[in-house]
């Protein structure tokens, strides 16, 4: 084999190791599920979005809820996150109407999401058995 096809596959090879440790969930973290609320099930920007790499872990004292996302419509759009997870022997954290966050993406925009969140009455470090963020709304412009 020539050497320079021997060091570009090489290269490529590592290149695609790379993104899949990129993608791979993190040492202390648990996989995640994106999910859509029940209202914008049928929305098509709802419809539009892409979500991979979906996590959630303790990071320096706090919650990390983390989602890559992308906006596949030909519209700018803000989308809010419902950032849910579950403590384990706990409860559900990251539910309610003050946990929700906007997100402006531009049309077609990829962004990696990390929302920070801190459990009230929860010791840290605690195991978490759910991470489920979720789509609460969505809308043009």
């Amino acid at each position: 084999m020539h050497p320079v096809a021997k060091l570009l596959g090489v290269a490529v090879l590592a290149i695609v190791l790379a993104g899949s440790a990129w993608a791979a969930v993190p040492k202390n973290a648990i996989p995640g599920k994106f999910t859509i609320g029940f209202l914008f099930q049928d929305d098509p920007l709802a419809k539009r979005l892409k979500a991979s790499s979906v996590w959630c872990g303790w990071r320096g004292g706090k919650v990390i809820v983390h989602i890559n996302l992308k906006n596949r419509s030909v519209e700018h759009v803000t989308a809010t996150i419902q950032p849910s997870y579950t403590i384990k022997g706990g409860s559900k954290h990251g539910a309610g109407f003050s946990s929700l966050e906007d997100f402006g993406f531009d049309a077609g925009e990829f962004r990696s999401l990390w929302i920070k969140q801190e459990p009230k009455g929860t010791k840290v470090g605690s195991p978490l058995s759910k991470c489920s963020p979720s789509l609460f709304s969505i809308k043009a412009g």
